[in-house]
C-alpha cells in the first residue's frame, strides 16, 4: 500500500512539473505574437516610443483616428502585462489597464528600425519596416 501511495505521489508531481512548464512554454509565443500584433497592425504613420510611470515602462503606439490622437499602451504592473486605449489627453494611471498576461516583468527596447521585448526569460525582436516611426534613445 505504501508503494502504491509513493508511485502516485511521484505521478501527480511529475505531472504538475510538466503542466507548469507547458502552459509557460505554449502563453510565451502567444504573449510575443499579440504584441507583434499590436506592432504591425498600427497605422503607418503611428509613432511607436517607450514612456515610464511610477517605474513602469510602457510601449506607447500613438496614432490619429478621425483627427484625435490616442494612444495605446502596453505594459507591465503589479504581476501582468496590461494594455490601456485612450485619447492621448486622457489622464491615465498605472492600475487602469485590461489585464492580458501574468508575468514577472517586460523589457522593450526601440532601436533604428526593430523593437527588441523580453517578458520573463524570453526574448525577441520584431523587425519593422522603414514606414514607421519610432523614438528611440
Amino acid at each position: 500500500m505504501i508503494a502504491l501511495v509513493s508511485v502516485l505521489f511521484i505521478g501527480v508531481n511529475i505531472y504538475r512539473i510538466v503542466s507548469i512548464e507547458s502552459t509557460t512554454g505554449f502563453n510565451t509565443p502567444i504573449i510575443s505574437s499579440y504584441l507583434w500584433t499590436k506592432v504591425k497592425s498600427s497605422p503607418l504613420d503611428s509613432l511607436i516610443y517607450v514612456d515610464y510611470l511610477d517605474d513602469s515602462q510602457i510601449l506607447c503606439i500613438l496614432e490619429d483616428i478621425n483627427s484625435i490622437e490616442y494612444i495605446t499602451r502596453v505594459y507591465y504592473y503589479d504581476g501582468w502585462i496590461r494594455e490601456f486605449f485612450s485619447s492621448s489627453d486622457f489622464e491615465f494611471k498605472i492600475t487602469d489597464g485590461y489585464l492580458i498576461y501574468p508575468s514577472n516583468n517586460l523589457d522593450i527596447q526601440i532601436y533604428e528600425n526593430y523593437l527588441t521585448v523580453i517578458i520573463d526569460s524570453f526574448a525577441f525582436d520584431i523587425v519593422i519596416p522603414g514606414d514607421w516611426r519610432f523614438a528611440y534613445e
